[in-house]
């Protein structure tokens, strides 16, 4: 290969390390290979092959310094899709809830990194946000101190008081009553066994399981 390919190819190596050593974060590694890439630009200087060799023998032990001091997490095919998501349940969800839109974020993000029981933690903190604001749009006073089940309580009777006479006042009725028992049910199954030591620890499957069964909540919440 001719010098000038040699010193081209060089610089297209080392731009794309320079990408992906931002990615990882490793500031002082990338600070060398920007140093590299003003020596190496194709109509930079000419380089011999002992200056090349040497340079790039430089940049692997610095890339290995750097490393040594980071650790990394290997994420599972298909996890990281749920990282980071502002709409992981859609941005109806959010835009309706914005309370929850934090903890529905971090649920993903924790099932992401494998931690499910977090992840499930989360999804209870973000649907107990739903139940608050749908428990004041009937009408119950909430307060900070009332717990869950109290809530899905008072609503009951509030439901009880909704008029029914035309077929659009039933179907939003029997909405509000549809959403009650499946707020109390989740409360008493998952809620419940979160926030208390009922249950050790959840499982990947688990909480897989249960972030769908809460998108899919969520969304039939959107509708009332």
């Amino acid at each position: 290969m001719r010098a000038d390919a040699v010193v081209s190819k060089a610089f297209e190596i080392l731009t794309s390390t320079n990408y992906f050593a931002d990615k990882l974060r490793v500031a002082t590694f990338t600070a060398e290979i920007e140093r590299a890439l003003e020596r190496y630009k194709p109509e930079g200087k000419a380089i011999n092959s002992a200056e090349l060799r040497f340079d790039i023998d430089r940049i692997k032990a610095r890339f290995g310094d750097e490393l040594a001091q980071h650790a990394y997490k290997h994420v599972p095919s298909g996890l990281p899709e749920f990282y980071e998501q502002l709409h992981l349940f859609g941005e109806r969800v959010s835009e309706k809830f914005p309370k929850a839109r934090a903890d529905i974020k971090e649920a993903g993000s924790c099932y992401t990194l494998e931690r499910p029981t977090a992840c499930v933690f989360h999804l209870m903190r973000g649907i107990e946000a739903a139940v608050q604001q749908l428990g004041r749009k009937i009408g119950v006073t909430v307060t900070p101190q009332m717990t869950w089940r109290k809530i899905t309580g008072d609503m009951d009777a509030k439901i009880r008081t909704l008029p029914d006479r035309t077929p659009r006042q039933k179907e939003l009725k029997d909405r509000w009553a549809e959403a009650r028992a499946n707020l109390n049910h989740v409360g008493q199954v998952w809620r419940n066994n979160t926030m208390h030591p009922a249950v050790d620890h959840y499982s990947m499957a688990q909480a897989k399981e249960i972030l769908d069964a809460s998108r899919v909540l969520m969304r039939s919440l959107c509708e009332i």
